[in-house]
């Protein structure tokens, strides 16, 4: 018993030994900084000010030179009005691409506004926890997009468009389909599109790259579309592009032909949509390979 009260005494003085270290420590540490603040002399004082003010200037004036490349650029709309078609997950992963279609619109040095339309109730509250009132040049909205961009002509950027788009054009808006599962709602966007009277064009993906890895779909993300946008806009050719964006899972080649589609960058302007026989058999033999697949899904 004897052993055990002294044992408990031992580690009671320790423990205010260790106590009063840690405040003296503390006390030495507070009078250091109450000399070097006594020491400061009024010129430092207005030089940390002066860079002070001098970084809020300069943020505020990359603010206002972010607008203006917005206002000299294309406008790209996020079409949401496919959310009855996600399921739960299907509908936070295209909150998820859009968060980087956001990231990637900030970091770009030729930027533009984006329009997130036709947003129902699941995508809109998935978009709300991540404050996207604080995002710059991105609007969300519940309406469709055709009352809401009125001052550009629209273009609806689909895979089974049979129109080729070979340079961007300032003057328009581009659509991009929120869709996340591309391979159970094909033709969807394209249909919507047609419906709606807008015109179409698909991306000159088969003009450039071939797909080799083991995750060859020529179907592509929101996040990666925007990206490719921008890439483009930026000074890149088409297939820069897509090598520069698109993942290394998809083992891009490129293709030798694809070089005097590149140079249309040198003098973009238009949309340049042009009918080409060889995309409609190369989507011919996609949709086969497709429903082939959906075949194979329906007999597991």
């Amino acid at each position: 018993m004897l052993c055990f009260v002294l044992q408990e005494a031992k580690k009671k003085i320790k423990k205010e030994k260790k106590k009063i270290e840690q405040e003296r420590r503390q006390r030495e540490i507070d009078e250091k900084k109450a000399q070097q603040g006594d020491d400061a002399s009024p010129v430092q004082h207005f030089d940390l000010e002066k860079a002070a003010a001098e970084r809020k200037a300069r943020k505020l004036e990359e603010k206002k030179q972010f607008f203006v490349n917005c206002d000299n650029n294309f406008k790209v709309i996020i079409d949401c009005a496919f959310e009855h078609e996600h399921s739960d997950n299907g509908t936070r992963s295209l909150t998820q691409q859009i968060m980087y279609a956001y990231g990637v619109n900030k970091r770009s040095t030729k930027p533009c506004h984006m329009y997130v339309t036709g947003l129902g109730d699941a995508t809109w509250d998935q978009l709300s926890k991540t404050h996207p009132e604080n995002w710059q040049a991105t609007t969300l909205h519940r309406e469709p997009y055709q009352d809401i961009v009125q001052d550009k002509k629209l273009v609806y950027l689909t895979a089974d468009s049979p129109n080729t788009i070979t340079s961007l054009d300032t003057n328009c808006a581009y659509i991009i389909g929120g869709i996340v599962d591309r391979n159970r709602l094909k033709g969807n966007t394209y249909e919507k599109a047609v419906a709606e009277n807008i015109e179409t064009a698909k991306l000159p993906l088969d003009q450039c790259i071939k797909m080799l890895g083991t995750n060859k779909t020529k179907v592509l993300t929101v996040n990666h579309v925007f990206e490719i946008l921008l890439k483009y806009a930026e000074g890149e050719s088409w297939t820069e592009s897509f090598q520069s964006t698109l993942p290394g899972r998809k083992d891009v080649v490129v293709l030798q032909h694809s070089e005097k589609l590149n140079n249309d960058n040198e003098d973009a302007g238009t949309t340049g949509a042009v009918d080409n026989e060889k995309d409609n058999n190369e989507d011919n033999e996609e949709k086969e390979e497709m429903e082939e697949e959906d075949n194979a899904k329906e007999n597991d």
